[in-house]
């Protein structure tokens, strides 16, 4: 018996007025982080609205839970845009994303993948834009650079991760050691 009641004397098509319409389907989102190796956290979801989007975090090879952790045999842009473009034919219904959000390096990665895939994307939203420019580059990653200058323990300890050793050759470069 419908919402009207067995004895009410309304029609079958009065009860439908009580029953609401099917919400509309979940627009596809798809984060992509910054780095690099920085990884995705539950947080970064905080972006889209969950009643509206079905969300993707993606960590990009060698980051977050991509294993192996800290990987960089073929982690560049050309096979990171490829990836981007298997989970979205692994996932299997998702058809375009409707947004990708890209934050500093995650916006390279973004544009990359609209470039190449122009037909699978909907909309992109950049912050943080890094497009790898040198000065850019010098900037995070040179003895003197801005990150230098704003965290000297923490630089000191990058060089030390990446076995940056002291200029001693007085050719202004900086040599990488192993």
């Amino acid at each position: 018996v419908g919402a009207g009641g067995g004895g009410s004397g309304g029609s079958d098509d009065d009860d439908d007025d009580d029953i609401p319409p099917p919400p509309p389907p979940l627009k596809n989102a798809l984060f992509l982080h910054g780095g690099p190796g920085a990884g995705c956290v539950p947080n970064h979801a905080r972006f889209f609205d969950p009643t509206k989007y079905r969300i993707f975090l993606l960590d990009q090879r060698g980051s977050g839970k991509s294993t192996p952790r800290g990987e960089t045999s073929g982690n560049d842009l050309p096979n990171l845009v490829e990836d981007v473009e298997a989970l979205r034919r692994e996932i299997g219904d998702v058809e375009r994303w409707d947004v990708i959000l890209g934050g500093s390096w995650g916006s390279t990665l973004a544009v990359a993948y609209a470039q190449t895939h122009p037909s699978r994307v909907g909309s992109l939203v950049l912050r943080g834009v890094c497009l790898l420019r040198q000065p850019e580059v010098d900037w995070l990653f040179a003895r003197g650079g801005g990150a230098s200058l704003l965290n000297p323990e923490g630089w000191k300890s990058f060089e030390s991760a990446v076995g940056i050793v002291a200029d001693d050759d007085g050719d202004g470069d900086e040599e990488v050691s192993g």
